[in-house]
């Protein structure tokens, strides 16, 4: 039996629709149980904190790639790796300086520009409409991403959106190669996060804190961002919508992809048959 079960969300757990289907819930809640059930996201925690309340974890989440592990029960960070705030405002000022567009991820909530969003905000803000207010992710549009640098607490990563040639140049940069670790999220997106975080260097920090080793550690992502924790679990799992470079790391491939309910079966086949 593992001790710990890490999971990615988006592509994983989560629908394309941004559910958790009925099944897998219930089959989450006993594993919950019997084990360590983790989140382990490229997500701001205020993203992954609607799914931690359904689920009812009690665990942490280890939320942006790696960059930070939030505790949800104590409204406070665990860990840390953020950026400093002169490498954030010389990141965004060249990013900008390109045409870019940016998402700022502070301590509590993701910030995008009032004068030129993201072309996928209407579609975020849309989305965390959905939940109660009590409830809802903050995400909020500012008319300076200087002054909210300077302000934040924490900073924790900077997505970009552009043209892919751009983004290109930008990310071959030296300063930005020896400063950031890059994750590509879409064919115009790159989420920008301090170099050396990843999942998989988050994941192993954590359990050496509560006394678990790698091989009592079973991992389930889909994207090039999950590949780190997947080799350092002790068992991978790649879903089937994920990349094939993506499932050739997997010790083993999940018979569906998110929309179907393979996860549920195989989680329920480890952890309570």
């Amino acid at each position: 039996m593992y001790k710990l079960l890490a999971l990615d969300m988006d592509g994983t757990v989560l629908s394309n629709d941004h559910i958790i289907s009925p099944y897998l819930k219930d089959v989450l809640t006993a594993v919950k149980e019997k084990t360590h059930v983790l989140f382990v996201t490229g997500r701001h925690h205020v993203a992954a904190q609607p799914y931690h309340k359904e689920l009812a974890l009690t665990t942490p989440a280890i939320c942006c790639n790696g960059t930070y592990v939030y505790d949800f029960a104590n409204q406070k960070v665990l860990m840390e790796n953020a950026l400093k705030k002169q490498d954030a405002l010389r990141f965004f000022n060249m990013a900008k300086d390109a045409g870019m567009k940016q998402v700022l991820y502070v301590a509590d909530a993701m910030l995008y520009s009032e004068q030129n969003p993201v072309d996928y905000i209407d579609g975020l803000v849309h989305w965390a409409k959905s939940f109660p207010e009590s409830e809802r992710p903050k995400i909020a549009a500012t008319h300076s991403f200087e002054e909210a640098i300077q302000s934040a607490e924490y900073v924790w990563k900077i997505v970009l959106e552009g043209l892919p040639e751009t983004l290109t140049s930008i990310l071959h940069d030296p300063w930005v190669q020896a400063t950031f670790n890059p994750e590509q999220s879409w064919f115009n997106r790159v989420d920008c996060a301090p170099a050396g975080n990843s999942k998989g260097n988050r994941l192993a920090q954590y359990i050496e804190s509560i006394g678990i080793l790698p091989n009592e550690v079973m991992a389930v992502g889909d994207n090039f961002n999950d590949v780190s924790m997947l080799k350092f679990a002790g068992y991978g799992v790649a879903m089937k919508n994920a990349e094939p470079d993506v499932q050739s790391i997997a010790d083993e491939v999940c018979t569906t992809t998110n929309e179907g309910d393979g996860l549920a079966k195989l989680l329920e086949k480890t952890f309570l048959s």
